[in-house]
């Protein structure tokens, strides 16, 4: 090992790298609030700018907001889609869910900093924080945009007063919570439908009201920490953790995960977490290596690394997940050798964090024609259970065990399913997965025949929704020009000159000829209507016929089964011609 050393730095050489190692171990706090001044500005500046959006995405989403209303949902409560619960949100859009700002989900485990985190997007305290080492915050906090100008007189006389003092106090971003309860049933939030967790969950859900210029456009959500050990998450929470979160991520426009670089390992019971928010959530999910300052150069790098190993065999996927690496709290950086990548991470973070306003509307119409494909994948595949689980008629006077016909089509739900991708034209990749389809409706459907088979009529619904009725919508509401080949012609075409004798020459001939071919298509439609006429006469007279013929043979039958099955005194005495006949053809067994 060489080290070269000259009068500003030294470095070490490490195999083929040459890592810093006499770099400023820290930097001034002077040096810390430059670095960040330009990101508080960008966040700040976000508050002169409107959270109103465009006259056309507000159609947008009124116009989506309709169609769901009067086409899908009558679809989905038909086949009972809520109660499988396997659509992007386990239940009904709401309306306030159209309406709502843009959603960002924090989760981790406990003591990564999430709090902090969000302490720092915001700019200062926020009514209901808590920060500390162990596992402080105990309940789902949302903290949404609201303001009270008493609240901020008050405020802003305490922080002149504070100023007076050398004791340094941070300011206070927002006034008050609301309980969980209460959240369910203000119009303006999206928080309705937590409802169906009860009281159990409610009772640890809480609102955060501030007036911080960041919550103008987005709504943030802290969660508690994720706990290592099934048995002390068990005991510790009297709710269903990981449905909760999976309720906020269905609806949230961004999910970022928070690590600690001191402690990279992920729990299992992190991984079944996030096992049960991945569904439908793969684009909106990002990693936060949070704290990555109090690492050297080296360890960063192997932490780094970890973190991509155990997220590429929690995800499952050959595609990298983004992560931005930082330290998102006040203080300086405790290491200086990154500081460059992580202010440049910070900003990537809040510019993605800004941009969520601008492309809401369009993340609405990417969910609605995901649900419309999902919607219509599981009408056809509970429409062919049905077939498969209904008998012949001829056999359905029979004592048939439909549980065993039940248990033989559950098993068989993979070929089911490519045969109802080819039967229908679908993707196998808007089918659920076989195995959770199954349980579903083992636990929730005891019989399959209740499902209707899917019109051609529905089925034409739910196509021109993608089709028609969605891209109309869309049509100049995307910021996209729509000109045409024909529109980009900078002259238009030159006809050619002709005098006015040929011109009217022409203009005869071409009356004479469209006489002509009208007249042809008056014969030809009116050949078309005899034709037809006579086609349904000649269906009408052969069904007479049939049913002419069913109805001779049916009594015929009947007479013989009489005559033959019921003899006695008085019938032996009619001179029925043939009769004896007849019975000599019976065998003897009869």
């Amino acid at each position: 090992m060489n080290e070269e050393t000259d009068e500003d730095s030294s470095f070490t050489e490490v195999g083929e790298y040459i890592m810093p190692t006499n770099h400023k171990k820290n930097t001034s706090s002077s040096e810390k609030k430059d670095q960040r001044k330009n990101i508080r500005n960008l966040i700040n500046s976000s508050s002169t700018t409107t959270s109103k959006l465009p006259t056309s995405q507000c159609k947008l989403i009124q116009g989506l907001k309709k169609l769901y209303k009067t086409k899908v949902l009558s679809v989905e409560q038909k086949y009972s889609l809520h109660v499988l619960g396997l659509l992007p949100t386990d239940g009904e859009i709401c309306d306030a869910e159209f309406d709502a700002r843009p959603m960002v989900l924090l989760l981790g485990q406990y003591s990564t900093g999430k709090t902090t985190f969000l302490r720092h997007l915001v700019g200062g305290d926020f009514p209901g924080m808590h920060i500390g080492p162990e596992p402080t915050t105990d309940k789902f906090i949302a903290l949404v945009h609201g303001e009270e100008k008493e609240e901020n007189n008050k405020r802003e006389e305490t922080a002149k007063e504070n100023d007076n003092t050398k004791s340094t106090v941070t300011e206070l971003v927002g006034g008050k919570t609301m309980k969980g309860n209460t959240l369910t049933v203000t119009p303006e939030l999206p928080f309705a439908s937590l409802s169906q967790f009860g009281s159990s969950f409610l009772n640890h859900f809480e609102g955060s009201i501030s007036s911080s210029s960041l919550l103008k456009h987005i709504t943030l959500i802290d969660t508690p920490g994720v706990l290592s050990g099934e048995t002390t998450q068990r005991l510790s929470r009297d709710y269903n953790f990981a449905s909760a979160a999976k309720w906020f991520a269905d609806r949230a426009d961004l999910i970022l995960l928070l690590f600690d670089a001191h402690k990279i390992d992920v729990s299992d019971e992190m991984k079944r977490v996030i096992d049960c928010i991945r569904r439908h959530n793969d684009d909106k999910i990002r990693c936060v290596l949070n704290k990555a300052d109090g690492v050297s150069s080296e360890e960063l790098v192997r932490v780094y690394g970890s973190l991509m190993w155990s997220m590429g065999r929690t995800f499952c996927t050959p595609e990298v997940i983004r992560v931005y690496t930082g330290s998102y709290w006040e203080k300086p950086y405790q290491t200086a050798d990154f500081a460059h990548m992580f202010e440049k991470d910070e900003r990537l973070l809040v510019e993605e964090l800004l941009a969520l306003p601008k492309s809401a509307a369009e993340r609405k119409v990417n969910r609605m024609v995901k649900r419309i494909r999902l919607v219509k994948a599981q009408c056809c595949l509970l429409g062919h259970l049905r077939q498969k689980m209904s008998s012949p008629w001829w056999l359905r006077w029979w004592n048939v065990d439909k549980s065993t016909t039940r248990e033989k089509v559950l098993s068989e739900m993979d070929s089911i399913m490519d045969e109802v991708c080819t039967k229908y034209h679908l993707s196998r990749g808007d089918m659920p997965n076989s195995m959770e389809f199954s349980s579903r409706l083992a636990s929730s459907f005891p019989d399959l025949s209740v499902f209707p088979i899917p019109s051609q009529k529905l089925l034409k619904t739910l196509d021109d929704l993608i089709v028609k009725d969605i891209p109309k919508l869309m049509k100049g509401a995307g910021g996209i020009t729509g000109t045409t080949v024909l529109e980009n012609l900078s002259s238009p075409v030159k006809q050619p000159k002709d005098s006015g004798e040929h011109l009217k020459r022409a203009m005869e001939k071409l009356k004479i000829f469209s006489g002509t071919v009208n007249k042809a298509r008056v014969d030809v439609d009116q050949d078309r209507q005899l034709s037809s006429l006579e086609d349904k006469e000649n269906q009408k007279n052969s069904r007479v016929r049939k049913y002419t013929i069913l109805i001779m043979f049916t009594a015929f039958v009947m007479i013989f089964i009489g005559l033959m099955f019921f003899e006695n005194e008085w019938t032996s005495k009619l001179n029925y011609g043939g009769y004896a006949w007849l019975c000599s053809l019976v065998p003897s067994w009869v």
